[in-house]
């Protein structure tokens, strides 16, 4: 069975394009447009994603906070996060605690490996 990606980001292009990327190196996808989009998600959903791949500013709940309420539940506290961002300072990249983190506009350039690597493939 292929691994399970959640994919969240609030601009809709995105939430189009990279799951069909992700798609294409044999993992399946599904998303949502915030973080609490994606919690509800995860909680109506029997399985857990293998990874989730979040956008850093988003309306309702970003990545920071989404991260943080993945951390805080026994259930889902093991999901590797990556985090991205326009802006991947270390500051940001400290707000968050993400286990990678991939530079907006260039989502495509390094996802692949950081993918592989995190779903232990």
């Amino acid at each position: 069975m292929a691994k399970r990606i959640l994919v969240v980001d609030d601009d809709g292009m995105l939430r189009n394009l990279i799951p069909k990327m992700i798609n294409s190196l044999g993992y399946s996808t599904y998303t949502a447009s915030n973080g609490q989009e994606a919690l509800d998600l995860i909680e109506q959903n029997g399985s857990l994603p293998d990874l989730v791949l979040t956008d850093y500013d988003m309306p309702k709940m970003d990545g920071p906070q989404l991260r943080q309420r993945l951390l805080e539940n026994e259930r889902t506290k093991a999901i590797p996060v990556l985090c991205m961002s326009g802006d991947i300072s270390k500051e940001r990249r400290e707000t968050v605690n993400a286990d990678g983190y991939v530079q907006k506009p260039d989502v495509f350039i390094g996802l692949e490996p950081l993918l592989y690597h995190l779903l232990g493939e």
